[in-house]
């Protein structure tokens, strides 16, 4: 993300930056979809990992089963929630991003 920002305003491949200001709003544009698109890539990564990193304890600390099953549950319950998290966030991120572009163009 940082990279396609350089390259956008210009301190990437050797580029002055700056610009007019419809080239302003492109690099704009460019930016915000970077962001659209890695934000939520992000958010669903670390939330694997979590779920990673709970399920890989539980299988190293070897609880009694009782705890075991309240653990498996919990990891469950934490990639399902998660993933209602990246789908209700990539949605409403899509659309942040729609009425961005139609506000810009009207």
């Amino acid at each position: 993300m940082v990279v396609a920002m350089m390259v956008c305003w210009g301190g990437g491949r050797g580029g002055s930056g700056g610009g007019s200001g419809s080239e302003v709003v492109e690099k704009v544009r460019v930016v915000v979809k970077v962001v659209v698109v890695s934000v939520p890539m992000a958010v669903m990564v670390l939330i694997l990992a979590v779920a990673v990193v709970v399920v890989t304890v539980r299988f190293m600390v070897g609880v009694v089963v009782v705890v075991e099953m309240g653990v498996r549950v919990v990891a469950v319950m934490v990639v399902t929630v998660s993933m209602m998290v990246v789908v209700v966030l990539g949605g409403w991120l899509r659309w942040l991003w729609w009425w961005w572009w139609w506000w810009w163009r009207r």
